[in-house]
Parts: C-alpha cells; structure tokens; sequence
C-alpha cells in the first residue's frame, strides 16, 4: 500500500542542522493547478511537477512547498480538504506523491506538503451528519483540534467548515466546600 512518508534522508541530501534548516532555505512554492500539466488535460498535476524538479533545482531552490493536493470537492481550491489521506484525482495518486518525494530528496531538496486543518470540507464523513442546527456534535468532532481555544462559526461559504480563534466562556467557579 503507498504511503505519504516524506521524510527520508538519502545519501544526496545535505545534511543541515534540524533546528535551522526551515530559516535559511530557498523555498519555491507550487499551486499545482497552475503550474504544469503532463497528461493533456489542462489542470497542472504531480507529474508535471517531477518534470520540472530540475528546473526549480537550477533556481537554487532547497524546499517544495505543494500546495494542497488532497482529496477535495474543490470549493474552495483544494483548501477545503475532505480526505487527508487520498489524493485529488486530478492530481494524482498516493503512488506519484511517492514519486515526487523521492524525486525531490533524489535532487538534495526537501518537500512540504500544505497541511490545512484550520477549516474541513463539509464531505468529510463526521461533517456529512452534522446540520446547522447541532453545533454540540460539530464541537465534538472539533474537540480534539481546538481544545477550548476556538469555536465554529456559520459557514461562510457553502462547502465549508471555518474554526476562528476566540475565548471561550468559562465555567462558573464551584465554591470550595
């Protein structure tokens, strides 16, 4: 089975300290709708990516930052992610994320891959049965991300689920017995 695992060191890698290596990178970011297409089809995918990892490489680039390339009903430009765990077929597969990580690392540069988890497509299973009018199970499935440090709002665009930083009320206080 492919998996997502992006962090090997190989033998071409430099070897820069862990602790700066994120501060005094070249990085070249690419929104991969846009930026090259191998099949044809008019949308920019992973392997016209890897076609052009040398190119970005000549530009004395030492990180890929890919925007979102996961599973997405695309209402919001890939940002509103309904499966972390499956690539955008428009995109790709799990299999050339694969490929392009190690053609990246194959050339001494190193990939990000944008994480978004600050707002979830509304096709994300556990959403799916959330309505307008159950904010209590859309907090319990957002629980484990905020942790009392921020709250839904309605959404602002159909499609999509936003968390906003905000204080949450607080309980009253027990008095001590």
């Amino acid at each position: 089975m492919p998996s997502l695992e992006t962090n090997t060191v190989t033998e071409s890698q430099p070897q820069l300290d862990l602790k700066r290596w994120w501060k005094e990178s070249s990085v070249y970011q690419v929104y991969p709708a846009s930026f090259c297409d191998s099949n044809g089809d008019g949308i920019g995918d992973i392997q016209g990516i890897i076609s052009k990892l040398d190119h970005i490489k000549r530009l004395g680039s030492d990180i890929v930052w890919l925007n979102p390339v996961f599973s997405s009903p695309q209402v919001d430009m890939g940002y509103d992610i309904s499966d972390y765990y499956g690539i955008h077929p428009q995109y790709g597969t799990v299999t050339d994320v694969d490929e392009l990580a190690a053609a990246v690392h194959a050339r001494g540069m190193k990939l990000v891959l944008d994480l978004v988890v600050n707002h979830t497509s509304d096709q994300v299973r556990s959403v799916r049965r959330v309505t307008k009018n159950s904010r209590p199970l859309m907090r319990m499935y957002l629980a484990p991300l905020v942790s009392r440090i921020a709250i839904v709002r309605e959404q602002r665009l159909p499609g999509l689920v936003h968390m906003e930083k905000a204080r949450l009320p607080r309980r009253p206080a027990t008095p001590a017995q």
